[in-house]
């Protein structure tokens, strides 16, 4: 998050955080969000998404399908509504594993950047 949002202020971006429980929430919270923007025009706009979480795999298989999951709706959400988006949801198998969080946050949100609307 710490990388996210360092590189929307160094943008000049304005940006609102919104959190949910879990990965497996993401999708619905943006899509809610888009809806909300399409029936209630003068509500926020905006020009892109940045969705941030981390799914440690566990015992289960719980890791296998929240990953799979979550992915597949970001991915239909971004097709669907042509909307400018950053996959930063990472997944990691322990505690510590896999790259910086704010290393990867800073790069989804430049991805994001260079797709949003001019």
């Amino acid at each position: 998050m710490k990388g996210a949002i360092q590189t929307l202020d160094e943008a000049g971006a304005t940006h609102e955080r919104a959190s949910v429980p879990g990965a497996f929430e993401i999708p619905g919270a943006i899509a809610m969000t888009i809806e909300a923007q399409r029936i209630s025009p003068p509500h926020r706009s905006f020009d892109g998404f940045l969705a941030l979480g981390c799914v440690i795999r566990g015992e289960t298989t719980h890791y296998d399908y929240v990953c799979s999951e979550s992915a597949r709706a970001l991915m239909d959400l971004s097709c669907q509504h042509r909307i400018a988006l950053g996959y930063g949801i990472l997944t990691v198998g322990e505690r510590r594993s896999g790259p910086g969080p704010a290393r990867v946050s800073a790069r989804r949100t430049r991805a994001a950047m260079r797709r949003a609307p001019a």
